[in-house]
């Protein structure tokens, strides 16, 4: 299965892990392929540095560095272009709308749809 994770799921799974948590359990047993994109990872870098998580970052022994890097060595990284998607609820999750569309395996059913790439 191929997956792309919303940034609110990657913060809970790096800082909490629980049932988000398993999550990258799956992508370490190769059950899962997770996608991501440089968007992404820019928006989990901003949140992870802001000052609200420091605390836990600290308890964890780790830092906003190192969590990306698990990141990065949980997923694969593609290269998106802007998408046009006036009907999603949150225009943020238009980035994570792009990146699905770019994953492998998904870009032979893009002309199916009616977004402007």
């Amino acid at each position: 299965m191929r997956v792309v994770l919303d940034v609110n799921v990657w913060v809970s799974g790096l800082l909490w892990r629980g049932v988000t948590g398993r999550i990258f359990n799956l992508a370490t047993a190769n059950k899962i392929t997770i996608y991501t994109s440089e968007p992404i990872l820019a928006d989990v870098e901003e949140i992870l540095a802001r000052k609200k998580f420091q605390s836990k970052i600290n308890a964890l022994n780790t830092t906003v560095k190192e969590l990306l890097s698990t990141l990065k060595q949980l997923s694969y990284s593609c290269i998106i272009t802007s998408v046009e998607a006036s009907q999603l609820r949150d225009s943020d999750d238009t980035i994570i709308l792009a990146t699905t569309l770019r994953r492998p395996k998904f870009q032979s059913k893009i002309q199916s749809l009616n977004l402007n790439l």
